[in-house]
């Protein structure tokens, strides 16, 4: 019978990686998939309409329809985000899950947070707390998507070995840039919730379309 070496006989289960991320993908996937589901559910049909008088009804729910888009489409993005970090995110371990289960609960409470800023952007008294935790939400959410990539490629830890360092600085710079986008909109909606949205639906606009100079990387020979 082989014997293991010691090493892996007492490896620190924390750090221990395996071999792929497929579960971590899967799980995610899932998870995504409720959120943008869950969000639709927040679009109520309206009621008591006058005869004649539904296009009007349906106008007046506009908040509804533009915090669903933009909700909708930043969940995409960071769906489409996700499935490319973890194209070079080649290992995985128990750390790695549990910082990505955390974006994921993050991505998850955005229905909630879109009803409510939907539901509360024309109170004068409640408006300004509504986007707070709105945009508080989408802030989180790129700080701990962030904190997935950061992990996973210190020191190459569980990224492709063969990946170029200025890629990594590449893909890290542009993380640190979407958090900081995120931190100034949140601070702003003290002062100004309709700047502070302005930021949050511009993101959404920037970050739909890929960077024109992303490149493949490039290995390390």
């Amino acid at each position: 019978m082989p014997i293991r070496p010691v090493s892996q006989i007492h490896a620190d289960p924390v750090q221990q990686a395996y071999p792929d991320t497929t579960r971590i993908e899967a799980f995610s996937d899932g998870v995504f998939a409720v959120a943008v589901t869950l969000m639709v559910f927040n679009l109520k049909l309206p009621v008591d309409v006058p005869a004649g008088h539904l296009g009007q009804k349906l106008l007046a729910e506009w908040p509804s329809y533009a915090a669903y888009l933009v909700s909708f489409i930043t969940v995409a993005i960071y769906w489409a985000n996700h499935h490319y970090m973890f194209h070079y995110i080649t290992r995985s371990n128990h750390l790695l899950g549990m910082i990505n289960a955390l974006f994921l609960m993050c991505i998850s409470f955005l229905p909630f947070s879109t009803s409510l800023v939907a539901s509360f952007i024309r109170s004068p008294n409640e408006k300004r707390t509504a986007v707070l935790v709105y945009v508080g939400t989408f802030l989180l959410c790129a700080l701990l998507f962030g904190a997935v990539w950061f992990y996973a490629s210190q020191g190459r830890r569980l990224v492709d070995k063969d990946i170029d360092p200025a890629f990594i600085r590449h893909l890290s710079a542009k993380y640190i840039a979407g958090s900081c986008s995120y931190l100034v909109a949140f601070a702003l909606a003290f002062w100004s919730t309709t700047l502070s949205l302005a930021i949050v639906a511009a993101l959404a606009i920037v970050f739909f379309f890929p960077t024109s100079h992303a490149t493949r990387p490039a290995t390390i020979s």
